[in-house]
């Protein structure tokens, strides 16, 4: 199992969930509604009145065969909103608790 932890644009979420809802990855999941940041692409994220845009984020434990296709996922919406700051991160996880 790998955790991911994936960070975008709140304001293409619905994109994003459907994007994620289409290949079953929302069936459990936590979510950060409101992340701050900057980024190098998609600039600062502080839900400031200076800088107004927030990112969101989810966390997302995924079986080892199924990494590749949340990968391959988030690689088309990262084409697809290049300037939005969609980031994966991925680690080695195990739930402990049962």
């Amino acid at each position: 199992m790998k955790l991911y932890f994936f960070t975008f644009g709140a304001h293409i979420a619905d994109d994003v969930e459907t994007a994620l809802e289409a290949e079953g990855f929302l069936d459990a999941y936590t979510e950060f509604p409101r992340v701050l940041g900057v980024g190098q692409t998609s600039g600062p994220h502080l839900g400031t009145p200076v800088w107004p845009k927030v990112n969101k984020a989810l966390l997302l434990g995924v079986a080892d065969d199924q990494g590749p296709v949340l990968e391959q996922v988030v690689r088309e919406l990262k084409q697809r909103f290049a300037a939005e700051g969609v980031q994966l991160f991925a680690w080695q996880g195990a739930q402990v608790v049962v």
